[in-house]
C-alpha cells in the first residue's frame, strides 16, 4: 500500500493510500484508504476512511497501441498527418513552455522554481491527462510528464476515436481522465474504412471540453470552453479553428486579427489630442483574449507632435507592470506606464505573502512598499495557479463586448498637427514570466492604426 498525497488541517494531518489492485485498462475506480488523526482538547481522534476516487481511463487500447495506430494514419493522410505533425496538438507533452511550468526549467534546463514539480515535488499530477493523453491514459495520477518521451501529445485518436466524453462542472477529471474511446470491435464498423471510425462528436464543441476546460481547487484556470458554453454563440470551436479542414490550428496575426475590431476617432485642439478608443471582441465565442492564465493582450497609445517630440498622457488608463519588463525591454517591446490597457485574467493566491514574483530577481524589493504597488507587481508574473489562488481581476473582453474609453494628450503651445499610433499587442504569455525562463516570445501586432491630426479650433479654446 503505497501513500500516493497528504494534506495538513488546522486541526490534524491526513494521509491517502493506494490500495494494490489487479492492473484492468476498464476499471474506473482506484480504491483509496484515508487515514488521519486529529487532536482536540487533548483528546486524539483516528479516521479511517474507505474512498472509491473515480478515475476516468476506460481505454481498451494501451500506450503503444494508441501510438502504432496514429503513425498509420499517414498511409492514407498524409497531408493531414503532417498538418497535425507541425500543430501545438502534436507537440503538447513536449513543448518546452509546458515542461518549464511542469517541472521548473528554462530553456537551457536549469532549474528554475516556481513549478508544479517545486511545489509539490512527491506528486506528479495530472498535467499528462491533456499533454501526453496515450502516456496517462492507464494511470492519469501515476504519469510523470517529463519523462513521456515517446507520446505524440493529442493524437488523432484522442478526436477521431471519442465514443463519450463527460464534463465534469468540478474540473477535477481533465483529458483522459473524462473521456471514452471506442473499442476495437467498432473499428472498421463504420466510417469509409479508416482504422479510426469518424467519431460523432468531432465536429461538436465538447470534444475540446475534456482539456480546454479545467479547475485548480475551486478557480477555473482553463475556461474556454466555459466562456464558449455560456456564450450561446451558435458556432461551434471547429467553425473558427477548423474553418479550413487545416489540422496545424495555427494562432497566428491572420487567426487573431479575424476576432478583434479596434477603432479611433481623433481630434486636436489647442487644449488637448483627445482619442476615443473602441475594441470590440467581434467573433471569438469566449473571451479574447483566453486559454491559459498566462495569455494577454496590450493596447499601447502613443502621440507626437510635428517635431516628433513624445505628447505626455494627462487622462487615460495606463498598460500595467505586465506590459513589460523594467530596464529590460527594447522601446519596441516596453509599454508598461503608457497610456493604453492590459487585457488578461490576473491570478492571486489566497495567501499572497509569497507571491510567484518573490523568485525572481529584483522583485523583492517592490513587494510591501504599499498594497497599490504590491497589487500591481503581483500582476508583472501570474501566481502558482496550481495552488488556491482567486481572480485578482480580468479585464478580457467577453465575445461581443466593446472596451469604450477616452484618451487625452496635452496640446502643447505652437502645437499644429500630431501623429497617432495605436496598437494590439497579443502575448501568448506575460512577457516578464517568459524572460524568467527564456522563452522565446515574439510580440504579435494583431491591430496597427497610425493617423495624421491636425489642429482645430484656431479661433480660441472650445
Amino acid at each position: 500500500m503505497g501513500k500516493t498525497s497528504s494534506f495538513n488541517k488546522a486541526v490534524g494531518k491526513y494521509e491517502i493510500y493506494k490500495i494494490p489492485r489487479s492492473k484492468s485498462r476498464q476499471s474506473h475506480t482506484y480504491h483509496h484508504l484515508l487515514i488521519g488523526f486529529a487532536e482536540h482538547a487533548g483528546v486524539i481522534f483516528i479516521t479511517i476512511l474507505l474512498l472509491f476516487l473515480p478515475i476516468r481511463n476506460g481505454f481498451c487500447l494501451d500506450t503503444e497501441s494508441i501510438i502504432n495506430l496514429t503513425n498509420k494514419c499517414k498511409g492514407c493522410h498524409e497531408g493531414i498527418y503532417s498538418e497535425w505533425k507541425g500543430s501545438m496538438h502534436a507537440r503538447a507533452a513536449h513543448d518546452p513552455w509546458v515542461i518549464s511550468m511542469y517541472k521548473g526549467s528554462d530553456i537551457a534546463g536549469l532549474n528554475l522554481a516556481p513549478s508544479y514539480k517545486a511545489t509539490f515535488p512527491k506528486s506528479l499530477g495530472n498535467c499528462s491527462s491533456c499533454h501526453a493523453p496515450d502516456y496517462a491514459m492507464e494511470d492519469p495520477l501515476e504519469a510523470d510528464l517529463s519523462k513521456a518521451q515517446d507520446s505524440m501529445g493529442v493524437s488523432c485518436l484522442f478526436c477521431h476515436f471519442v465514443r463519450r466524453i463527460d464534463v465534469y462542472r468540478d474540473g477535477n477529471f481533465p483529458g483522459v481522465q473524462s473521456i471514452r474511446l471506442k473499442t476495437t470491435s467498432q473499428t472498421n464498423k463504420d466510417g469509409d474504412g479508416c482504422l479510426i471510425p469518424r467519431s460523432s462528436l468531432v465536429k461538436r464543441s465538447i470534444i475540446c471540453a475534456s482539456c480546454h476546460y479545467g479547475k485548480y481547487y475551486d478557480t477555473l484556470v482553463y475556461p474556454s470552453y466555459d466562456e464558449w458554453s455560456k456564450s450561446g454563440s451558435e458556432r461551434s470551436c471547429q467553425g473558427c479553428h477548423f474553418k479550413k479542414m487545416d489540422h496545424q490550428l495555427k494562432i497566428d496575426k491572420s487567426f487573431l486579427s479575424q476576432s478583434i475590431d479596434l477603432r479611433t476617432d481623433t481630434r486636436l485642439d489647442r487644449k488637448h489630442l483627445t482619442v476615443e478608443v473602441a475594441i470590440t471582441n467581434t467573433g471569438a465565442g469566449h473571451f479574447y483574449p483566453t486559454g491559459h492564465p498566462i495569455r494577454n493582450v496590450i493596447l499601447a497609445i502613443q502621440a507626437w507632435d510635428q517635431d516628433s517630440k513624445a505628447i505626455k498622457p494627462v487622462e487615460s488608463d495606463i498598460v500595467p507592470l505586465y506590459g513589460c519588463v523594467p530596464a529590460a525591454d527594447n522601446a519596441d517591446g516596453k509599454y508598461s506606464g503608457l497610456a493604453g490597457k492590459g487585457f488578461a485574467r490576473v491570478l492571486e493566491k489566497v495567501n499572497p505573502i509569497s507571491c510567484f514574483n518573490v523568485s525572481v530577481q529584483g522583485a523583492n524589493a517592490l513587494i510591501g512598499q504599499n498594497i497599490t504597488l504590491e497589487k500591481e507587481t503581483r500582476q508583472i508574473f501570474p501566481q502558482e495557479y496550481w495552488k488556491r489562488t482567486v481572480v485578482l481581476e480580468d479585464t478580457r473582453l467577453p465575445p461581443l463586448v466593446t472596451y469604450n474609453q477616452v484618451f487625452r494628450f496635452q496640446s502643447e503651445q505652437g502645437m499644429s498637427k500630431a501623429t497617432l499610433k495605436a496598437k494590439l499587442i497579443y502575448r501568448k504569455a506575460f512577457k516578464p514570466l517568459a524572460r524568467h525562463y527564456g522563452w522565446d516570445m515574439e510580440d504579435i501586432v494583431i491591430k496597427d492604426i497610425t493617423k495624421q491630426v491636425h489642429i482645430e479650433n484656431r479661433g480660441g479654446i472650445p
